[in-house]
């Protein structure tokens, strides 16, 4: 099985907005060196925590030789840790800006996303029901699942100097689902926390 993954880009030559591509990478989701197994890689404790979330290697052992090249000669902006809200509070009903590709649909001329608008919905950063990832409260369609969720500008933030206002954007998580309660769909939204990213990583290491 392959996934097609589509990521916004532009060329290390000419690194400018008007310059902003789609690249589009055919992943191999499965090795078949020795034995079929999975080319990515589940939470360590995915058992007991169900986390909805697994990293997919962008290296020879899911990309061809053309889609590494083509890889390999993009400049892309990844979200790092110095976006997760670590020392940093936000509260309950925060806005939450979801960035995706709702039922497909997107900017087709600029080649970009499209943003919705949620709030957090549970306690946060309180686990919800004992998994680690807590709700927001947002009209989401399919495509959106994998989108990344982030605080909005517009949330007062805590930390240990005070009440403050922040044009840095947080990343709070990965949407994964839709709540669902005797066949009603609730419009609450399953965010991971992006420690569980972290935590992939680490079991990585182990392996």
């Amino acid at each position: 099985m392959n996934l097609k993954v589509f990521i916004r880009t532009f060329s290390k030559l000419e690194h400018t907005i008007a310059n902003l591509s789609i690249l589009q990478i055919t992943l191999s989701c499965f090795s078949y060196i020795t034995k079929v197994k999975p080319t990515w890689y589940s939470h360590p404790n995915y058992v007991k925590n169900q986390a909805d979330v697994v990293l997919i290697p962008l290296d020879q052992s899911t990309l061809d030789n053309d889609n590494q090249r083509l890889f390999n000669q993009s400049i892309i902006n990844f979200i790092t840790t110095s976006n997760f809200p670590t020392n940093i509070k936000i509260s309950s009903f925060a806005t939450v800006i979801i960035v995706g590709y709702p039922l497909g649909f997107y900017d087709e001329r600029n080649n970009l996303p499209v943003y919705r608008q949620g709030m957090i919905a549970s306690s946060y950063p309180v686990h919800f029901n004992q998994h680690p990832y807590f709700l927001i409260d947002a009209y989401l369609h399919e495509g959106t699942s994998g989108s990344p969720v982030f605080s909005s500008p517009e949330n007062l933030l805590t930390n240990d100097k005070g009440v403050f206002h922040s044009e840095f954007t947080y990343f709070l998580g990965i949407h994964s689902a839709e709540h669902i309660v005797d066949e009603e769909p609730l419009s609450l939204c399953v965010v991971w926390y992006p420690s569980v990213i972290l935590e992939i990583i680490d079991g990585i290491a182990l392996q």
